[in-house]
């Protein structure tokens, strides 16, 4: 039918110009352009309607996204992502082939009654392998030429753990710590640590399951929620399971915090850096202080362990809790001025020190690495013979 509008239109016109000027009324080319141009426009609207009835709508759109994650084609999955304007802002570790897996099942694809027609929200349902199961949902704009995924994937803040990277599916990711702030007059937010992660189901921690094990066996991991009029996109989901000892880990962080004592005791400094020990309450001060009364003024001594402590870690509140079982001791020496006695010589001196525990934190900052760290530790010092 259009056709025949169309060629109508063109004949008619045809005719016109070919006519003599004074034998064509102005009114009969004035109708004659509007049946041109109501063909046009009929034209248009067609073509449109047959666009919007062959393009995929947007359940289509949320099945071939998760089958691109299921088929670990990661550069067709990244094309869903495009339109996430903080996504440089978040680690991006894991949006690799290696973290795919193919062992999860989609089911439930259904679109949500909604009043908003250039909106779509669309609920799924992933299986893990173990029969863990998770609904998500997507949020959907029409922006004109296709249905975009506003929300494609999954922000997790891993602040909450006594671990400094996440591991999934054998893959391990490091957060990016992000701090939020308007202004210099704004107080700064608590910095969080982010990674970004496909829609489906993970195995956590495999590789690390002889030092911490999870209480899960499966993580499935949803598309966070689409924030309208934030100061992020995407909102933040916490991952923080419950950690368990493996086998190795009470030998493994022994044997590794008798290492880094031994490392803290080769520094010649009077309040070694980070380290569970210091030369007394007049360390702060340059003075090597074995007894109230007992100063030495000087800049450095020496360290040795004389008997390694034992520690054992607790998760608690996000954090390993370090409960002693062993005390341990560090011997010092070196040569000082004696604080009573200005402009005197330097004399010998040696004493023993305790070793602080609790100013001691303790993290699994990398696969199979522990960290130890120790701030302003209240270690008290008694003199021994020289």
């Amino acid at each position: 039918m259009m056709r025949s509008v169309l060629d109508m239109a063109s004949e008619r016109a045809s005719a016109d110009a070919k006519a003599e000027p004074s034998k064509t009324p102005w009114w009969k080319k004035r109708r004659n352009l509007k049946i041109l141009a109501v063909a046009l426009v009929a034209v248009v609207a067609v073509s449109n309607l047959g666009y919007q009835l062959t393009r995929p709508g947007p359940e289509a759109v949320v099945s071939d996204y998760l089958s691109a994650i299921q088929d670990g084609d990661v550069d067709v999955a990244l094309d869903y992502v495009d339109g996430i304007w903080e996504f440089d802002e978040v680690s991006d570790d894991l949006l690799v082939s290696g973290a795919m897996t193919t062992d999860w099942k989609v089911t439930n694809v259904a679109r949500r009654p909604g009043v908003d027609p250039l909106v779509a929200n669309i609920d799924f349902t992933i299986t893990a392998a173990d029969k863990t199961t998770r609904t998500g949902r997507f949020e959907l704009l029409d922006n004109g030429s296709d249905w975009q995924i506003l929300n494609p994937l999954a922000k997790i803040d891993v602040v909450a753990m006594p671990v400094g990277f996440a591991e999934f599916n054998r893959v391990v990711g490091y957060p990016s710590t992000t701090t939020k702030t308007d202004d210099s007059r704004t107080l700064v937010q608590k910095p969080a640590r982010q990674l970004w992660m496909f829609p489906g189901a993970y195995d956590p921690y495999v590789d690390s399951d002889e030092l911490v094990k999870p209480r899960m066996s499966s993580y499935i991991a949803i598309p966070s929620k689409y924030l309208r009029g934030e100061a992020v996109m995407l909102s933040s989901q916490t991952f923080a399971p419950e950690l368990v000892p493996g086998k190795k880990f009470v030998k493994e962080v022994n044997r590794q915090f008798t290492d880094w004592l031994d490392k803290c005791a080769a520094s010649s400094r009077i309040a070694p850096k980070n380290c569970p020990f210091a030369a007394g309450a007049g360390a702060r001060r340059g003075a090597v202080s074995l007894e109230p009364d007992q100063e030495y003024l000087t800049e450095k001594a020496d360290w040795k362990v004389t008997a390694h402590p034992e520690i054992e870690l607790i998760q608690a509140n996000g954090k390993f809790i370090v409960r002693e079982v062993k005390p341990g001791t560090v011997a010092i020496s070196g040569e000082g001025e004696p604080a009573d006695q200005r402009d005197g010589f330097p004399v010998p001196f040696s004493g023993e020190c305790t070793i602080d525990m609790a100013s001691l934190s303790v993290t699994l900052a990398k696969p199979g690495d522990f960290a130890f760290k120790a701030q302003r530790p209240a270690s008290n010092c008694a003199p021994t013979d020289v």
